[in-house]
């Protein structure tokens, strides 16, 4: 059965009364990806602004963030800059302006996603080498948003008031 609304159709909302307890939103926000343009000023204000101080949810973000600007297809004068924002020190800075809603965060590389899950051989033709630049680009994507995920769980077990996020969002 499919119901359509006409204009005529009068939309209900629940408004709490004064003084009634409001479950609220909990939503857990993953940076996960390259540093890149993160470090920046307008970056930054709008991350913290319009996803993180927002009045519908208690925000909570946590970050798994590689430092390598490698990216396949960029122009050298991209890459220039992106090398630059991938620097510790900016990225760091750019991390303590999060706060407080920055719960934890960690660094990631390709040689400690290789170390993780080793150099394993395909066979001939038979799938992606985990070599290539595209496909260690791949692996520390997905590596980058295991380790953030592994934030939000240990943040949430650390907790002794049986805290659970409702949401967890991956952004990049």
């Amino acid at each position: 059965m499919v119901v359509r609304a006409t204009p005529d159709t009068k939309i209900k909302y629940h408004v709490p009364h004064p003084g009634s307890p409001v479950e609220e939103l909990k939503v857990a926000f993953c940076l996960t990806g390259a540093s890149r343009s993160l470090p920046t000023v307008p970056v930054l204000r709008g991350f913290k602004k319009n996803v993180l101080q927002s009045r519908r949810y208690v925000a909570a973000a946590f970050a798994a963030l590689s430092l390598n600007p490698t990216v396949p297809g960029v122009h050298d004068s991209n890459l220039t800059l992106a090398n630059k924002l991938s620097n510790v020190l900016y990225v760091r800075r750019a991390m303590q302006r999060l706060q407080p809603e920055l719960k934890s965060w960690v660094t990631v590389n390709a040689s400690e996603v290789l170390a993780q899950y080793g150099q394993r051989s395909c066979p001939a033709g038979g799938g992606l080498q985990p070599t290539t630049p595209m496909a260690v680009m791949w692996l520390t994507s997905l590596y980058a948003m295991q380790r953030c995920y592994d934030l939000v769980r240990g943040y949430e077990l650390g907790r002794f008031d049986n805290f659970a996020f409702d949401y967890v969002v991956r952004l990049r």
